[in-house]
């Protein structure tokens, strides 16, 4: 598949350099033999992909390999087309593939998309976090306020569901979602405060506070628990007043 996606990224080079004239025809031929060639690459691709997906499953080494050619051929691509509108086609196509193939590495590499979500969802809402903001300061979008919305519960919500599923279903240690969830909450707070941004103060805010609740909880026995209260009401206090 990485041989056609090649192929069709050659045939897009020679018609990047081709002019419109006497000979238009071959120009047009050679754009869509190179989107065919694309196309049909990236859709094998996909394909075979999903047809051998399973958790640390070797046969997907190759897949990956061919996949990330195939996103940079689709990046290469959308710097060699000339107008606005196959340009932005190629984009996008690029980001859906390789929103796909970082979902595969996860697979390969045993991440597993229910119980270990925040691998997948953290980068999305990075994504969805700089769109959001670019939206709303440089274009003026107020789409770009949801997109911010999003990648904040993106962040999140997966870290603190997992925290609460350990600490009171599973009854395990959970050190690493405890620390992912107070540092990616304070990122969000302090983000949103310095950016003046509400949707990231607010749901960071929120999530820090159960969250630093059910670790501070999880440890101190019942006669303490007004004591914990006390404590967690007293940072917050100094918290908002800084």
């Amino acid at each position: 598949m990485a041989f056609y996606a090649l192929w069709g990224l050659a045939l897009l080079l020679v018609w990047s350099r081709s002019e419109a004239g006497r000979f238009n025809w071959a120009s047009i031929a050679l754009l869509v033999s190179a989107n065919l060639l694309l196309a049909l690459s990236a859709a094998g691709a996909v394909i075979q992909s999903i047809s051998r997906l399973s958790l640390e499953n070797r046969a997907l080494n190759q897949l990956i390999v061919t996949l990330l050619v195939i996103t940079a051929v689709g990046a290469l691509s959308s710097v060699l087309s000339k107008g606005a509108s196959l340009r932005g086609a190629y984009r996008r196509a690029t980001f859906v593939m390789a929103a796909f193939t970082y979902t595969l590495i996860g697979i390969r590499l045993g991440y597993h998309m229910m119980w270990q979500t925040e691998f997948y969802s953290i980068p999305v809402g990075a994504a969805l976090l700089v769109a959001g903001y670019w939206g709303v300061r440089r274009l003026g979008d107020k789409t770009g306020v949801l997109w911010l919305w999003a990648g904040s519960l993106l962040w999140a919500l997966p870290l603190l569901l997992h925290t609460l599923r350990y600490r009171f279903i599973v009854h395990e240690s959970s050190i690493w979602h405890d620390i992912g969830l107070l540092l990616f909450s304070l990122i969000l707070i302090l983000g949103g405060i310095v950016l003046q941004l509400k949707a990231p103060t607010i749901v960071g805010g929120a999530s820090f506070i159960i969250g630093l609740s059910a670790i501070v909880f999880g440890f101190v026995e019942w006669e303490q628990k007004w004591l914990s209260i006390s404590m967690i009401m007293l940072a917050l206090v100094i918290f908002i007043s800084s």
